[in-house]
């Protein structure tokens, strides 16, 4: 069974700092670098603290114990992980409405021939 509950398992989690930045009423453009500098202020032993405590607030209710059930945690702080659009982006469901812009096929996703 691909999911044994006594077998170990890998989770990933994504934690996007700039949900309360952006709920701050910053301008845009300084959001992003506010939450990057909120990330990167932060210990791994405070980010790991902070996974425990979310895991035990969505799994405690069904028996989960941080200290038996986690056997680590490895951490990475990737301040460019994720790409926040602004407004008036190009997207795939615009970008063929633009003049001089092509939509490839796959994920290579478009491309402007035309200053923006």
């Amino acid at each position: 069974m691909p999911l044994d509950p006594g077998k170990p398992t890998i989770l990933t989690f994504y934690i996007p700092f700039t949900y309360v930045v952006s709920q701050s009423g910053l301008p845009l453009e300084v959001q992003a670098p506010t939450a990057r500098n909120e990330l990167f202020s932060l210990s791994y032993k405070e980010i790991e603290r902070r996974i425990r405590a979310q895991m035990t607030a969505m799994f405690g209710a069904y028996g989960f114990d941080a200290k038996r059930d986690i056997a680590g945690i490895i951490t990475n702080r990737w301040g460019h992980a994720y790409v926040v659009p602004q407004r008036g982006s190009i997207s795939a469901l615009t970008a063929s409405r633009r003049p001089g812009t092509r939509c490839g096929r796959g994920t290579a996703g478009c491309v402007s021939d035309t200053p923006s």
